[in-house]
Parts: structure tokens; C-alpha cells; sequence
């Protein structure tokens, strides 16, 4: 019963457009039930929506950390992975239909050779850029580290202000069930 709540108030912060608690009440659902079908493909629709709202590259929406290294069939496998997991067959999340347009646009232009050398070459320009003047070495610059999810923030509340999404979310079984035993 916690775990299908948990799944709701994700799917709700989704709707709202906030991605990063989205993840966070998929992995609460996934510590209540790890069993629950589907949990996986849920959370992996809203890292990929995570991932585009705060303009990662491509290869990281596709889910492959080091560009340099990635080759045409580790591209592939990774697509493959992605489609089955966000296919609106397999995966109900309200999530799933624009995570799955997402990574199709990466593999558009990850997997055509010619697209994929412009790309990089874009780049190469925009982490020239962030590096700022021409003057200072690429390698003293470095590239600025992804964001790790912790099924437990730290120092953050809810939007609502009342404290973590776990406290959130039991407030809403309590709330669904009056009657039965406080948790």
C-alpha cells in the first residue's frame, strides 16, 4: 500500500514538473516494494526528463557518462535498453511517452555518423565556452560533475515545506487511512 502511494506521489510530482522529487518517491517506492512491477522503467523516465530539463548532452539523456569512449554499439545496446524499458506499451508512467521522443531524438542524431561529428564538435565548443578565455588549457578546465540522487536529500524539504518526501508520503497513507494503524 506505501509503495503504490509512493509511486502516486511520484507520478504527481512529475505532473508538477519537478523531476528530481519524482526520482526520489520512485526510489521510496522502490525501498517500500522492490517487487512492484515497473519501478525501474518509472524511474528511468523521469531521469531522462531530469536529464533534458537541465540541458545535459545527449549521451548522458541516452545514459552514457563519457562521450569519448562511447562507440556506435554501445550507442545501440543503450537505445534498445531504453526503448523496451520506456515503450507506452510496457511502462504506464505518464512519463514514459516524452522520455521515449527524448532518447529517439538522441538516437537520431547519435547513430548517423555525420550528425554525431557535429554534435561532438558542438561540444567540444561549448565546453570551450564554459572554460572561458582561449588562453587557459583545456585540461585545467574541468567538466563540471552530474548530479547524484540520494534516496535521502539532505538539508531539503518538500515543496510544501513540511519536511522530506518520506514524512510527505506517510502523511498521505495516514491521510488514505484513518482508520487502520498509524505507521
Amino acid at each position: 500500500m506505501a509503495a503504490v502511494k509512493a509511486r502516486e506521489a511520484a507520478e504527481a510530482y512529475y505532473t508538477l514538473g519537478n523531476f528530481e522529487y519524482a526520482i526520489i518517491q520512485a526510489k521510496a517506492t522502490k525501498e517500500f516494494d522492490a517487487n512492484l512491477h515497473g519501478i525501474e522503467n518509472y524511474m528511468t523516465a523521469y531521469q531522462i526528463h531530469f536529464a533534458v530539463s537541465h540541458k545535459e548532452n545527449l549521451y548522458r539523456v541516452i545514459g552514457i557518462e563519457n562521450p569519448t569512449v562511447a562507440e556506435s554499439e554501445t550507442i545501440k545496446k543503450q537505445y534498445k535498453r531504453l526503448a523496451l524499458a520506456l515503450h507506452p506499451d510496457k511502462n504506464r508512467s505518464i512519463a514514459t511517452e516524452g522520455a521515449f521522443k527524448h532518447v529517439k531524438a538522441a538516437w537520431d542524431v547519435l547513430f548517423d555518423p555525420a550528425k554525431r561529428k557535429a554534435y561532438d564538435k558542438s561540444l567540444i565548443r561549448r565546453f570551450q565556452a564554459a572554460c572561458g578565455s582561449n588562453k587557459r588549457r583545456a585540461s585545467e578546465c574541468k567538466p563540471a560533475q552530474p548530479q547524484r540522487f540520494s534516496a535521502f536529500p539532505r538539508k531539503k524539504a518538500s515543496p510544501g515545506g513540511e519536511g522530506s518526501c518520506y514524512k510527505k508520503t506517510f502523511k498521505i497513507i495516514r491521510k488514505c487511512n484513518p482508520c487502520k494503524r498509524q505507521l
